[in-house]
């Protein structure tokens, strides 16, 4: 579905609630919506494997090469599969077996892709930081074990 197919889902819950409250059960769906609405707007390869499109990637490459000349650390990661398939097209290998996403993403755009609630992309990361397979600097994630996540995106 693009932009537009969500924007629609959220412009129904949004007439609705004018009306009378959401159920949390639409509350869940109108973030999820918004959510994803973010992420196509970022990329619509994150839900789309077939558009590699991505209109932020020119404004990141400005960033990036700012933050090179000032000698600063952007590491960036995210969890499932086509996250992983992002890194192997955007990523880039900084040693080690380490791996940088060049995209920034936060939990809901996270929970929005697999369809799960944000606090659980959050229990779900900070396990994955316990056992130092992803590590967090300056708000970007990075894969510090790819093999074992691709493993865990398996089960």
């Amino acid at each position: 579905m693009e932009y537009e197919g969500h924007e629609a889902v959220v412009a129904r819950l949004a007439a609705k609630a004018r009306h009378h409250p959401l159920t949390p059960q639409e509350q869940d769906k109108l973030m999820r919506e918004l959510a994803m609405m973010r992420m196509v707007c970022d990329t619509n390869y994150i839900l789309n494997s077939g558009d590699k499109t991505c209109p932020k990637l020119a404004e990141l490459e400005k960033i990036l090469d700012d933050c090179r000349l000032n000698q600063a650390k952007v590491i960036v990661f995210s969890e499932w599969e086509r996250m992983l398939e992002l890194a192997q097209e955007f990523g880039q290998d900084v040693g080690a077996g380490r791996i940088v996403i060049r995209q920034k993403i936060g939990q809901s755009d996270l929970a929005a892709m697999a369809g799960i609630a944000r606090e659980n992309v959050s229990r779900i990361l900070n396990d994955w930081k316990r056992r130092k397979l992803v590590s967090r600097l300056s708000g970007y994630y990075c894969l510090e074990n790819k093999a074992q996540l691709e493993h865990e995106a398996e089960l």
